[in-house]
């Protein structure tokens, strides 16, 4: 038995020397060994090597002056062959618009005028609007061309030189109404104004605003809250504090006086240390008495 286990133990021991010289084989019997693998060693280090790839470049945005048709344009003047005409318009780039000349089409007649601001425009440089700011291109146009509350086929930058950047002459044309004239009983708009009105009295007539229908103002406040039959105002009708009375324009109130013709031109004249009436009712008034106190 003891004999059995020796021959079992050493041909294990003498298979087990036998393979692992088959399996690996020193380097001292393959001189090429070390050199064969030190490469394969750097090859696959060279293989998991980050991929390095070009940084993105972002080409700056190109600026864009774009302007827009606003649907309104108002015309003056008289006694001459031309009438100034102001078509207005709207920056609706993120670049300013410069144009101190430019064309324009009006059914069709080409005319050339020049780009300017609006009040309360920032630009500091002339002909020029100011992104996300309103402004006109004023022209000289026959004084046959024009009429009141009349649509037009405009087209603004016909030589596309004032305007710069992608897609600007895409919205150049359209039509345009010049403004109408102002009623007593108007729902006041951008059509009579030139311009969307203030939303105090935008939608509202002068009519209702007189009469303490509506409130004008900002803040909600009748005009028979200061004007009533009680008030030492020289205007006070006869209506009750932040009372409601229709009132006519040709109507004599407070005296021999109505508001076509005298009230109104008071309450657009009058320093506002008299009567503290805000600017977009005085422009809606002047605006009124300009087209001849319509009823």
């Amino acid at each position: 038995m003891k004999q059995t286990h020796s021959v079992t133990v050493s041909l294990i021991v003498s298979m087990s020397a036998l393979l692992a010289c088959g399996a690996a084989p020193e380097a001292a019997d393959d001189p090429m060994s070390a050199e064969q693998a030190s490469a394969e060693q750097a090859l696959t280090f060279a293989g998991r090597l980050p991929v390095i790839t070009k940084p993105l470049v972002i080409a700056p945005a190109t600026p864009v002056a774009d302007l827009t048709l606003d649907g309104v344009m108002r015309y003056y003047g008289g006694g001459t062959p031309t009438l100034g005409l102001q078509i207005n318009v709207t920056n609706v780039g993120d670049s300013p618009v410069t144009a101190a000349s430019g064309t324009v089409s009006i059914n069709g007649y080409l005319l050339v005028g020049a780009l300017y601001q609006y009040w309360g425009g920032t630009a500091a440089t002339p002909n020029t609007v100011n992104p996300g700011q309103r402004g006109y291109i004023k022209v000289e146009v026959p004084t046959f061309l024009m009429m009141p509350c009349n649509p037009y086929s405009v087209t603004i930058d016909v030589a596309h030189a004032m305007q710069s950047g992608p897609g600007v002459f895409n919205n150049d044309a359209g039509i345009v109404t010049t403004i109408c004239p102002l009623y007593w009983s108007s729902p006041i708009g951008a059509k009579h104004l030139g311009h969307p009105p203030d939303p105090a009295i935008a939608g509202k007539t002068l009519g209702d605003i007189v009469s303490s229908v509506v409130s004008g103002r900002p803040g909600g406040e009748l005009c028979s809250s200061c004007h009533h039959s009680s008030a030492s105002f020289p205007y006070h009708p006869d209506v009750p504090i932040n009372g409601t009375k229709a009132i006519d324009p040709y109507e004599n109130v407070s005296g021999n006086l109505s508001w076509a013709g005298s009230w109104a031109t008071q309450f657009t004249t009058l320093p506002v240390t008299t009567y503290p009436h805000t600017e977009p009712l005085k422009e809606a008034f002047d605006k009124w008495q300009k087209d001849g106190w319509l009823r």
